[in-house]
């Protein structure tokens, strides 16, 4: 959902062409991290609601067919959001997996809490190494309070 994480993907996939190192790709979620942020402003807010759709599919791919399909994946989706400005709905999100040669059903997970630990498992793998702390936190169908310092 992230316009320069997406930019940054794809200067790391330039920077690998050039130089000798191996990418794995990871979710992570800006939803997540930003859940209990209690100063942003509401369309900020809007748009964070709108990006746990997306992040639930990869990582429900991603626990369904391996860390190799997050790159497809991710590609795909950020083409559409990012590149052709299109809305980050259930049509979209279908195209995306079929492109990655994802099955569509995928997208049902953009609507269900069913992945939210995994997600969540997976965000702190990722940032917990870059000193990122979090005490408590929760997808936004939980409800519970959480906090975070850096």
């Amino acid at each position: 959902m992230c316009p320069w994480a997406w930019l940054a993907s794809r200067w790391i996939l330039e920077a690998g062409q050039v130089r000798s190192f191996d990418v794995r790709w990871h979710v992570m979620s800006l939803a997540y991290l930003n859940a209990d942020k209690e100063d942003l402003p509401e369309e900020y807010r809007r748009l964070l609601a709108e990006a746990w759709g997306p992040v639930r599919v990869c990582i429900a791919a991603q626990q369904s067919h391996g860390d190799e399909v997050l790159l497809p994946l991710y590609t795909a989706m950020g083409k559409r959001f990012h590149l052709e400005g299109r809305p980050k709905d259930r049509a979209t999100i279908e195209e995306a997996l079929a492109e990655a040669g994802l099955p569509t059903e995928l997208a049902d997970a953009a609507d269900t809490d069913e992945f939210d630990k995994a997600l969540i498992a997976s965000h702190h793998e990722g940032m917990d190494q870059v000193g990122y702390e979090v005490a408590r936190r929760s997808s936004p169908s939980t409800g519970s309070p959480s906090s975070g310092r850096w």
